[in-house]
């Protein structure tokens, strides 16, 4: 009886549920609270509901099950996780020899445009210099876009380096091949890449060896043909980008990679091209431009029968004061969005997020409390006086108030709090389907 207990009791190496062994990644054993009963972290992540698969019993939540993992055994980096190191290092190699072949290829290129600007001026040819001039600016874009393509491989490099070594991808063969497989791609485009610019590069000094004697039109053309190619760089920067963006995400073991992968570095992925921010920056102020139309309104009637209510003569007031304030939070939110949208807090430097805390977050906070606290002193103004107010005899000064000014400040009132009434109601609708879906 004692061994038979005794067998009982001993903790099994492998899941009940799907046969399969337990380890320290996707297959880490979980006790569910408060039956006890073990299961591995993906039979959990694959349960319908929140009950416990043997008992049926509701869990509450689930603990790591340290007396099962504590004994499982130490687990052993493949052979192709020493291969990968190989291949990161020719990545390093040949991400190094793009950068080099890039950079000479364009201070080649802009040098060589650059003297020829200098003779022609002095054989006094400005048609010439004009189109040399347009070319600099186009070598100049250019060399930007090239620019980004660096980045974004260095981006990939240093965040494959960190995916490699997750404890689910270092001792994890198949998610190893995944990545070599994805290593050996970006070695391949950017050895293909870094010998488009050398041949780029060949081809420009046959080009200016050709047209030494004398620059004309000629050599202008072949030289701007140079750089209309290069527009196949911006594929290849799109392809790095993906990759890089691949790399980020985090594996199907959400719950144990969070605490290794690197989340804060990964915020740096968060930019924004000149276009897209122009976009943005767009949207954002011709929603600003529709939503101060009607604080607008507020301060122009307002404004417009500022003494036409006498029975409670702060009601212009009122209206100038609250569309006032709402244009003021308006204008705030959109610098607020816009801001935070570009540029994260942790990049700014200490000084920086004083100034953003005591000139822009509290001014914003301060003008919210404001226009919140300024609405309900409307209500008190307003609401008591509905029944005795009157817009037919100006003379009565003791119930008269203008019927647009009124009326105005009436629906006004109104209209917040049915809005606020519908977000309410579609707030609870979503929590509810929110919950059925869960369950």
């Amino acid at each position: 009886m004692t061994s038979d207990l005794t067998i009982k009791s001993e903790p099994k190496f492998e899941c009940e549920l799907c046969i399969e062994n337990y380890n320290n990644f996707d297959r880490k054993p979980f006790s569910l609270v408060p039956c006890g009963h073990a299961i591995c972290f993906s039979c959990f992540n694959s349960l319908q509901k929140p009950n416990c698969p043997f008992c049926r019993t509701k869990y509450e939540t689930k603990i790591p099950n340290w007396e099962i993992i504590k004994r499982l055994p130490k687990p052993t980096i493949p052979i192709i996780y020493y291969q990968i190191e190989i291949k990161m290092n020719s990545l390093n190699s040949v991400t190094a020899e793009l950068s080099t072949n890039i950079d000479l290829f364009f201070s080649n290129a802009k040098n060589k445009a650059q003297m020829t600007i200098t003779d022609n001026s002095n054989e006094n040819n400005e048609d010439l210099n004009e189109k040399l001039k347009t070319l600099l600016k186009l070598i100049d874009h250019k060399h930007q876009q090239t620019i980004e393509v660096h980045e974004n491989l260095r981006k990939t490099f240093d965040n494959l380096k960190k995916k490699i070594d997750l404890d689910e991808n270092k001792y994890s063969n198949e998610n190893l091949k995944l990545i070599k497989n994805d290593i050996e791609i970006v070695i391949a485009k950017t050895m293909e890449k870094s010998n488009f610019f050398s041949q780029k590069k060949t081809q420009l000094e046959q080009l200016f060896k050709e047209y030494n004697s004398k620059p004309n039109e000629e050599l202008i053309r072949k030289f701007e043909n140079l750089f209309f190619d290069l527009d196949s760089t911006n594929s290849f920067n799109q392809h790095i980008a993906s990759l890089f963006s691949i790399g980020n995400s985090i594996s199907p073991n959400n719950e144990i990679a969070s605490e290794n992968l690197p989340t804060e570095d990964n915020l740096d992925a968060l930019t924004f091209s000149s276009r897209q921010k122009l976009t943005v920056v767009t949207i954002i102020f011709f929603t600003l431009i529709i939503f101060i139309i009607y604080p607008l309104a507020m301060i122009v009637i307002g404004a417009l029968h500022l003494g036409e209510c006498p029975i409670n003569f702060l009601i212009p007031i009122w209206l100038i004061v609250g569309g006032s304030s709402n244009i003021l939070g308006d204008v705030l939110t959109a610098v607020l969005i816009s801001y935070l949208l570009f540029r994260t807090f942790r990049q700014r430097s200490f000084g920086e997020k004083l100034l953003f805390v005591f000139f822009l977050l509290m001014p914003f906070l301060m003008v919210q409390v404001f226009t919140i606290a300024w609405f309900f002193t409307g209500n008190a103004w307003i609401y008591p006086i509905y029944n005795q107010v009157q817009s037919e005899n100006k003379l009565n000064s003791s119930t008269y108030c203008n019927q647009t000014v009124f009326n105005f400040s009436f629906w006004t009132l109104n209209i917040v709090y049915i809005l606020f009434a519908i977000m309410l109601i579609i707030g609870n609708l979503v929590c509810c389907c929110i919950c059925f879906l869960k369950k």
